[in-house]
C-alpha cells in the first residue's frame, strides 16, 4: 500500500468499527422500524427506520436498506448474499429521506444478508449490511435477525 493512501485505509478501518447499527435505533426514543415484503416481477425487501417526534415539524426522516430478488431460486439454494458479488440474486439499496433531502443519494451498500427461513408469507434474515454514505460521510450499518411479512406493523426484533 501506498504512503498517501495508508491513512486513508486507517480511517475507514476505524470508522466502520464506529459506525452506528441503524437497527438498534429502535429502542431509542421517537425511532421505530418496519421490515415489509413487496411483490411485484420481482420480490423486494424493505427494511425502514423511522424517526419521528410528535407534535414538531418537519423533523421526521427514515433510513431505507432496499434487497431486490433478482433470482429467488439461485437466493434460496445459496442462503448467503454477499451484497458486492451477489449482484445477478440479490441488488441493494440504500436511501435516505427527509423533507430536506431529496436528492440522489451517493454510497455503496456492502455485506452478506443471510436467508435463515424462506416461505410464501415471511422471510427471516441475518443481516450485516454496511453502507459507506459518500454524501453524508458517514458509515451506518444495518446488523441483526429480521423476519419480513408482506404487511408488517411497527415491531421490535432483536439486533445480534
Amino acid at each position: 500500500m501506498n504512503k498517501s493512501a495508508f491513512p486513508l485505509a486507517v480511517l475507514i478501518i476505524l470508522s466502520a468499527c464506529h459506525a452506528p447499527n441503524l437497527l438498534t435505533y429502535k429502542h431509542k426514543r421517537f425511532y421505530s422500524e418496519k421490515s415489509i415484503i413487496v411483490k411485484d416481477s420481482m420480490i423486494s425487501l424493505e427494511q425502514t427506520v423511522y424517526y419521528d417526534k410528535p407534535n414538531s415539524v418537519d423533523e421526521a426522516f427514515f433510513h431505507d436498506l432496499s434487497l431486490l430478488i433478482v433470482d429467488t431460486i439461485a437466493a434460496k439454494s445459496k442462503k448467503r448474499l454477499n451484497l458486492e458479488t451477489d449482484k445477478a440474486i440479490v441488488q441493494a439499496d440504500y436511501r435516505t429521506f427527509s423533507v430536506w433531502n431529496w436528492s440522489a443519494e451517493n454510497n455503496k451498500v456492502t455485506g452478506t444478508v443471510n436467508i435463515i427461513s424462506w416461505s410464501n408469507d415471511r422471510i427471516k434474515l441475518k443481516e450485516n449490511v454496511v453502507i459507506y454514505d459518500y454524501k453524508r460521510d458517514c458509515i451506518v450499518r444495518f446488523k441483526g435477525k429480521r423476519v419480513f411479512t408482506p404487511e408488517n406493523p411497527l415491531v421490535n426484533q432483536e439486533p445480534d
